[in-house]
């Protein structure tokens, strides 16, 4: 009964989206009266969109010694030493090659993943390194939203019932399907937008070499206790059904590593590295052949967000094969840092969840050919309700303007969508 409420409300008070069908025929696919449709996703179009991301590190204003957040001696210590092995190419390398510390790549695990992007930044400043922060979810739709999904560019004129029957059963089949109960566990962990597929198979497993694992390493920090952050109000369901080219993808980013390292340094950096590699069953191995493929100075850190309330979170032994070392980030043990600790790490769940809100709802818009050009428009308080409720907005929303618009916008085979009535 609320959900219907909050979904009656939405579209009352014009946060839904505005969506015409069309009352007349209209070329559906093609780009439609939105100009000629784009090439699709090409190898050279994620390099190229990639190496926008990569900055220079000496550029940030996150340093280890203007931290914005508490950060112990020891965190610092083992990053920047584990760093130094590959970032300064430093003869060491040789003596250190089989010690986990010294691997390419490291396990940042903690409880908010600003937190770690900050470390990163603060570690390529430090060695005066290029870095790439990746979220790969946020990168895949920019892309997909850039350059379409690149599928064939016919000219399909459909009736009024054959566009709207398509467009509104698609949408009432996805809303319809049960969703599945999340367990909350009361921690920061981020609501992924990319599939969370649990790779049941242990096929890719079994070529891959065993290597040695070394206990995590942790921050002279007690753990939260009762006093972690909240835990997110509204639990999103993620449905992503992205095409994604695995291959293309990680062949992307090798080239932009080894074209960058020729001249400096650089650091990689992951969001949600387990999510990212569980995107498919192909992922573990295509990125266990860029790590053994890497060379120069290049390092790579993957995020992990755990629950600080829970001592008992597993890791995945084919991610900890990837990723040797893992460096546990816990709250500070004073009283009042942890008081801060917490303020900012609320803080930091806010815009994480309103990136993360966004990139929800423009996936259930693109997976249904619907495009909003304004989304960036709508308030954090409106995106939680949009992105909780956006399927049922969605079909209300289509219903409404079919009985109010008659000239609907099209763009490269989708119907443009406003935020506003």
């Amino acid at each position: 009964m609320e959900g219907k409420h909050m979904v009656m409300s939405a579209v009352g008070i014009g946060i839904g989206v505005g969506v015409g069908l069309g009352l007349a025929s209209a070329p559906w696919s093609g780009g439609g009266s939105g100009g000629p449709a784009r090439a699709g996703v090409t190898l050279e179009r994620v390099e190229h969109e990639l190496r926008r991301l990569v900055v220079d590190g000496r550029d940030s204003k996150v340093t280890f010694d203007e931290f914005p957040y508490y950060l112990s001696e020891q965190t610092r210590v083992v990053l920047t030493s584990a760093a130094y092995v590959h970032l300064k190419q430093a003869e060491i390398s040789k003596y250190t090659r089989n010690l986990a510390p010294a691997s390419r790549a490291i396990l940042l695990s903690g409880p908010a993943e600003l937190y770690q992007q900050m470390l990163a930044k603060a570690l390529a400043h430090y060695f005066e390194a290029k870095i790439l922060l990746l979220d790969p979810t946020d990168f895949l739709i920019k892309l997909h939203g850039k350059y379409g999904t690149g599928s064939s560019e016919q000219s399909v004129t459909r009736s009024i019932s054959e566009t709207t029957l398509e467009k509104m059963s698609g949408l009432l089949q996805s809303f319809t399907m049960t969703p599945q109960k999340e367990q909350s566990r009361g921690g920061m962990r981020r609501q992924s937008s990319m599939t969370d597929m649990k790779l049941r198979s242990s096929e890719s497993t079994n070529s891959m070499p065993r290597l040695r694992r070394n206990a995590s390493t942790s921050s002279d920090m007690s753990s939260l206790a009762s006093q972690g952050p909240p835990s997110n109000s509204a639990p999103l369901r993620r449905s992503s059904s992205w095409t994604f080219d695995e291959k293309m993808l990680v062949q992307a980013l090798y080239k932009v590593l080894h074209k960058v390292s020729k001249k400096s340094p650089i650091v990689l950096y992951i969001r949600d590295v387990e999510k990212f590699l569980q995107k498919s069953p192909k992922m573990f191995l295509l990125f266990e052949k860029l790590l053994a493929k890497l060379e120069g100075p290049v390092l790579l850190l993957g995020s992990r967000i755990v629950d600080m309330d829970f001592d008992d979170d597993e890791l995945d032994d084919r991610l900890s094969a990837l990723f040797p070392y893992n460096i546990d980030i816990k709250p500070p043990e004073n009283e009042n840092c942890l008081v801060s600790w917490n303020s900012q790490l609320e803080e930091d769940m806010k815009i994480i969840q309103f990136q993360d809100n966004r990139n929800h709802i423009t996936e259930v818009l693109a997976e249904n050919d619907l495009e909003c050009l304004d989304l960036g428009s709508i308030c954090l308080s409106d995106t939680m309700g949009l992105s909780k409720y956006i399927e049922e907005i969605v079909v209300s929303a289509v219903s409404y303007h079919l009985m109010n618009h008659k000239d609907p916008e099209y763009r490269n085979g989708k119907l443009i969508l406003s935020a506003k009535r």
